[in-house]
């Protein structure tokens, strides 16, 4: 048995981070060089919440065409990982990005499953 399987998750409360980018200039990027950065830190992260863990991303590209149901597209996590402790201090951990191969749908109602 590992620690993580005796790890407590009852006090753990779900949250849903919505980062939206409509900047112009970063969509024309994101057209041109298929890759779009993005950062969610500690401090996005509603006020009382310390040890985040990330459970899941959803992508949503909004108008998009393709010329099949789905194609992929490869959600990475970078490699610096920021952690709020209940006493309101910050660790950074430098760690390997880890990257994941998403199918995207291109309507709502065509299903889409994530594949490693």
């Amino acid at each position: 048995m590992t620690a993580f399987d005796t790890y407590d998750l009852s006090p753990f409360k779900n949250d849903v981070h919505y980062v939206t980018i409509t900047a112009p200039d970063r969509l024309a990027a994101f057209r041109q060089q298929l890759t779009i950065p993005l950062e969610v830190g500690a401090g996005d992260l509603a006020g009382n919440r310390w040890e985040a863990k990330t459970i899941a991303a959803s992508v949503t590209l909004s108008g998009v065409t393709a010329a099949t149901p789905t194609f992929p597209v490869v959600v990475t996590h970078g490699s610096q990982c920021t952690d709020r402790f209940k006493d309101g201090t910050e660790v950074t951990q430098y760690l390997q990005p880890q990257a994941t191969l998403v199918q995207v749908a291109v309507r709502a109602d065509t299903a889409a499953w994530t594949t490693r």
